[in-house]
């Protein structure tokens, strides 16, 4: 539960959700329009199941498309899908980079360097490191303990 508030806050603080909202509503234009036009696909929970494996690049091939129509709007589908992942991968990651070089580590992989090496590491190295992670840690329980709690960018 912890990890699905903390992708809430993400999703606030870089507003994002706008971006989801829109990409649902494309999606559910696009699989009401694939259905419309495509003989293949007869129910509109064939064009549901359709719309998801295209955009998550499952690709059964237990549903397809024929009509020249509906091969370009699956081909939009597909591309918005992945644009969809790729920016939503790449939001998450920013942020969280962002976050841990806030805390002072420097950069993300100098803080996992030192956590795959800790056993090569000082006592000060590490109590630095240990400090570090727990500022992270607080931060993010702070976020996801206090529902309207957006930091400032």
């Amino acid at each position: 539960m912890k990890n699905l508030d903390l992708f809430a806050i993400i999703l606030r603080q870089t507003k994002t959700v706008h971006f989801l909202v829109s990409f649902v509503v494309v999606f559910t234009v696009l699989i009401l329009l694939i259905w419309l036009v495509d003989p293949n696909i007869k129910t509109l929970s064939d064009a549901i199941w359709f719309g998801f494996m295209l955009v998550t690049t499952t690709g059964f091939g237990d549903l397809t498309v024929s009509s020249l129509a509906g091969r370009m709007l699956a081909v939009i589908l597909g591309l918005y899908g992945i644009l969809a992942i790729g920016f939503i991968t790449g939001v998450g990651a920013s942020w969280l980079f962002e976050k841990v070089r806030e805390n002072g580590s420097g950069s993300v992989a100098g803080m996992v360097y030192q956590l795959e090496h800790l056993d090569e590491l000082s006592d000060t190295q590490i109590s630095k490191l240990s400090d570090q992670l727990r500022k992270t840690d607080s931060q993010f329980s702070d976020s996801t303990s206090k529902p309207g709690n957006q930091q400032k960018n």
